[in-house]
């Protein structure tokens, strides 16, 4: 994908639906039941129309998928970098891909939404080993987009849904964009929004099964206002994969650099992976009522002083440098530092309601594994004192 194909051949667009000369759109037309391949950029390409309907149709075995454009399914935008046709009749917006497949690896992005194309839907497709991210928007300020009910899967190389783009002219997607109740498997990033793309809405989706060393299920950079909740991130044991990433964004070519900023991570659930988030960088961070269940590493690992708006670690309100952990669970489970400083386990070692004060918890009765230590027959929850920053024996 990175090298075009020189004996690539076909023809550049198989279906191409535009306005004309004089920017009078096209619309109302409908694309049903079609197989479109061998071809060199664009299976469908629908620029400055509305209302367009792609459906029911098959994408594959382009013949080229290196940069410039080629290799797309179908390509959804508007007149070009920086050019707003809002208020115009050749606006691109209203436009429909439903019920296609896109099936690779063949195909770069499966469906693409570019230049200022706003209010288009993509739903109910199933997009299979693309290149890269199999749906993207582009990074050409499209705004108020909504990807919905897809099925992604196998996206090694890339995201499953892509919002902000790097390239050319791109860099950041315009606001608004809404990502809901897709299926993700086995993506390197399930969902990815970088370079300045603001108020993306991620919600309700099911990420999972991924088999790619350092994935991640969302990954966040320089994401202004995105909220992402209610969603699942499950079942991966890939190595260092993360349910989600929150870093700095080094920008492109000096454009769109920066932190996430007023970022929202609330009521999702993490289960069944190496690690819950990592956090680098941000700003104005909420991070409230997820749920972590049989995360094998640190439920929250943050590089930064903490500034949470809510939900606090046990280690924010107690001090626990010179402690270690002991739970009554497999062979009296120990938690050390660094570890300690992320650590919280909603059955055992918690904060309470107002988030003032630290509840440990034990049953009357080990896991069944010997939830004591030695020459005990009671397990507990407890901290043990340590010293040298809770590296060593005190």
């Amino acid at each position: 994908h990175k090298t075009n194909n020189p004996e690539a051949d076909g023809p550049k667009y198989v279906i191409r639906v535009t306005d004309n000369g004089s920017h009078v759109p096209s619309y109302n037309v409908t694309v049903d039941g079609l197989t479109i391949e061998k071809y060199q950029t664009m299976g469908v390409r629908i620029a400055n129309a509305h209302d367009i309907v792609v459906q029911n149709s098959i994408f594959e075995n382009a013949t080229d998928i290196g940069g410039g454009g080629a290799g797309y399914g179908v390509s959804i935008q508007g007149e070009g970098n920086n050019v707003s046709r809002l208020g115009y009749s050749n606006d691109t917006r209203y436009n429909v891909v439903r019920d296609c497949e896109f099936i690779g690896p063949y195909i770069r992005h499966g469906v693409l939404i570019q230049y200022y194309a706003h209010n288009n839907l993509v739903t109910n497709n199933l997009l299979n080993t693309t290149k890269l991210d199999a749906i993207d928007l582009h990074g050409e300020d499209e705004y108020l987009n909504e990807i919905s009910y897809n099925e992604i899967i196998d996206i090694e190389a890339g995201a499953g849904i892509g919002v902000g783009n790097t390239g050319a002219t791109h860099d950041k997607a315009g606001a608004g964009n809404w990502i809901h109740n897709n299926t993700i498997t086995n993506a390197r990033e399930g969902i990815k929004v970088h370079l300045g793309s603001a108020d993306t809405l991620i919600e309700n989706n099911v990420i999972t099964a991924s088999r790619v060393t350092n994935g991640m299920g969302i990954y966040l950079q320089n994401a202004p206002g995105t909220i992402v909740r209610d969603n699942i991130i499950s079942d991966s044991s890939a190595i260092n994969y993360w349910a989600v990433v929150i870093n700095a964004d080094s920008g492109y070519e000096g454009r769109e650099a920066g932190v996430a900023k007023d970022v929202v991570i609330e009521n999702n659930v993490f289960k069944n992976i190496p690690g819950g988030m990592k956090i680098t960088a941000a700003e104005k961070l909420q991070v409230q009522g997820n749920l972590y269940e049989n995360i094998e590493a640190i439920h929250i690992y943050d590089t930064r002083s903490y500034d949470y708006e809510a939900e606090l670690l046990p280690s924010q309100v107690l001090s626990l440098t010179n402690w270690k952990l002991n739970l009554p669970i497999e062979n009296a489970k120990e938690i050390r530092q660094p570890n300690l400083k992320t650590y919280e386990d909603e059955r055992f070692f918690f904060l309470n309601e107002a988030q003032d004060g630290l509840v440990f918890n034990a049953p009357c009765q080990a896991d069944g594994t010997d939830g004591t230590t030695a020459n005990s027959k009671y397990p507990r929850s407890e901290l043990r004192e340590m010293a040298y920053g809770g590296m060593a024996e005190a």
